[in-house]
């Protein structure tokens, strides 16, 4: 009757070493990925800044572009306005410099 119960016992000592030893290597394990797959501070600031400098660019042209349709109408009013000019000539100069 003693032989069962001492084969128990070590068969249960084993188990709990086992799983001791089991979930120290997948703790280990996990450690050494995350170690590996993390960023540094820098690089995801070099990733955040090259995302949005990506996603202003398109809003940036276009605001260049409206910024110097402003800013040739205005000129074009200012010379219209000394008389200098006519409204034929200045779509002229307009299509010159588009082109």
């Amino acid at each position: 009757m003693a032989i069962p119960i001492v084969a128990i016992a070590l068969a249960f000592t084993f188990l709990v070493i086992k799983l001791g030893v089991d979930h120290s290597k997948a703790k280990m394990l996990a450690h050494n990925v995350s170690a590996d797959s993390s960023l540094r501070v820098s690089e995801l600031e070099e990733m955040i800044e090259s995302s949005v400098a990506t996603a202003v660019a398109p809003l940036i042209s276009r605001i260049d572009d409206l910024e110097s349709e402003k800013l040739l109408a205005t000129s074009e009013r200012l010379l219209l306005d000394d008389g200098d000019d006519s409204a034929e000539q200045s779509a002229v100069r307009k299509q010159q410099i588009k082109n």
